[in-house]
């Protein structure tokens, strides 16, 4: 069966059609990822995360070019995303340590800052960041959900939870 053929009919749900489409473009979009992500893990989950958001969005893809180079595209704008968003992330948590960590000795605060710090940072990313965001930058909920791109009710649960987090670590020095 050709290309065309094939992919037409995985957009009719066919589960022997999508395996035989997955496994035809298996070795070359792993490659590509691999050589995108330049390491195992990172090619292995950029392949999948292809893979899914391919199969989801089947229905927009226009046969004038190859499905593989759907793919590729695919792969490349999956990578520049994550790519953005680490990048955005360490600037985000290296401002708010170069902000937490300038030592103002007129500061009676300064202990607790630096205590405060310390158990950010051995919070997980999915708590840090959001406190980072609400408590550092001022950032709202709303604004600290599209940069996260995560629903608002997901920002406020985990702001709780980095709470609690830190009412445990700190105890009553809050």
């Amino acid at each position: 069966m050709d290309e065309r053929a094939l992919v037409l009919s995985c957009r009719e749900r066919d589960p022997g059609q999508l395996e035989s489409l997955v496994e035809m473009y298996e070795d070359p979009l792993y490659r590509f990822c691999f050589h995108l992500c330049r390491d195992v893990d990172g090619a292995a989950e950029l392949y999948q995360d292809t893979w899914v958001k391919a199969l989801s969005n089947l229905h927009k893809y226009k046969a004038k070019g190859s499905f593989l180079g759907w793919l590729f595209t695919i792969a490349v704008n999956l990578q520049r995303d994550k790519y953005r968003r680490r990048q955005r992330r360490e600037r985000i948590l290296a401002e708010c340590r170069m902000e937490l960590a300038v030592p103002n000795n007129n500061d009676a605060d300064y202990g607790l800052k630096m205590l405060i710090q310390e158990t950010l940072e051995k919070m997980d990313d999915s708590l840090r960041i959001p406190v980072t965001l609400f408590y550092f930058e001022d950032y709202n909920l709303d604004d600290i959900a599209e940069v996260l791109g995560i629903p608002v009710g997901t920002v406020k649960s985990r702001l709780h939870r980095a709470k609690k987090h830190l009412k445990k670590e700190l105890g009553v020095l809050l």
